[in-house]
């Protein structure tokens, strides 16, 4: 069964794949993996695709939840090894809904993206984020 949250979650991974207007292979391959890992047939990711309804996705309440939904959202924006202006600031406004403070928007992006490109996993930024706000 697929939650709304889910498909709302997926669309807004597709929001960020349109961003510079050029949705390639590699990030309709991101979008499959993501909704075949969360449960989506793929009658209903085709849907989706086909005829997507822009919602508004309600941000998590938990910092690993945030670091989640930011992992993959960064990872959407990465998936075709470039990182356009548009994408950027595509992160920049999700940063901003996630209720992190503007002045350290563009150092999240920096660092998601730098992070992403090295391979480090979910949990792996999670550690790093907890850290961070110990020290």
């Amino acid at each position: 069964m697929i939650t709304e949250e889910h498909k709302k979650f997926f669309l807004q991974l597709y929001a960020i794949a349109l961003a510079d207007k050029n949705v390639s292979a590699e990030e309709l391959l991101y979008l499959h993996e993501f909704a075949k890992q969360n449960g989506m047939p793929e009658d209903a990711i085709e849907s989706l695709l086909l005829m997507p309804v822009f919602q508004e996705v309600q941000p998590p309440d938990s910092l690993n939840e945030k670091v989640e939904y930011l992992y993959f959202c960064t990872g959407m924006a990465l998936a075709d090894g470039q990182l356009a202006e548009s994408e950027r600031d595509a992160l920049r406004t999700i940063v901003l809904q996630l209720g992190f403070l503007e002045e350290n928007a563009d150092g999240i992006v920096a660092f998601f993206t730098d992070e992403l490109k090295k391979g480090t996993s979910i949990s792996d930024i999670q550690a790093i984020v907890k850290l961070n706000l110990l020290t």
